[in-house]
């Protein structure tokens, strides 16, 4: 996480066990009071620090508004949040987001393959045998 653009990591935040996005969040999904978060953790700290972590992560979750073109529901953003592998999940969602199903080699092999095998391909395991057998997958 960065405020201006620098990283951040407050020690005793760590030490009391403050780790992830969702360790500010309560049970509704919503971000704890900054008095519910002190009593929870008792750690010390000043409302502006709070408040400054509080805006970071709800800067992330408007920049990753857009991508409910693909996900349509706020239940996603909120998984979103309270996940502890966010940044892998909200690539997920970016990369579904922008990738399309290649439908010109898809009915070149299938005209090519005969109608009778048409239901057996599983295009999955087809696009995923080339990173499978080099790791260089233009080869």
């Amino acid at each position: 996480m960065r405020i201006d653009n620098k990283p951040i990591y407050y020690k005793n935040w760590s030490k009391a066990g403050i780790l992830f996005r969702n360790h500010l969040l309560d049970e509704n999904l919503q971000f704890l009071t900054f008095d519910a978060f002190k009593e929870k953790f008792s750690v010390k700290t000043n409302f502006l620090q709070y408040q400054s972590i509080v805006s970071a992560v709800s800067k992330m979750k408007s920049i990753c508004a857009p991508s409910q073109a693909v996900t349509d529901t706020a239940e996603d953003i909120n998984n979103l949040l309270a996940s502890t592998e966010f940044c892998k999940l909200a690539y997920r969602m970016l990369i579904k987001q922008i990738a399309s199903i290649p439908q010109n080699s898809q009915s070149k092999w299938l005209s090519d393959c005969n109608s009778q095998y048409v239901d057996y391909i599983d295009w999955r395991s087809s696009y995923g045998l080339a990173f499978l057998c080099t790791r260089e997958s233009k080869l």
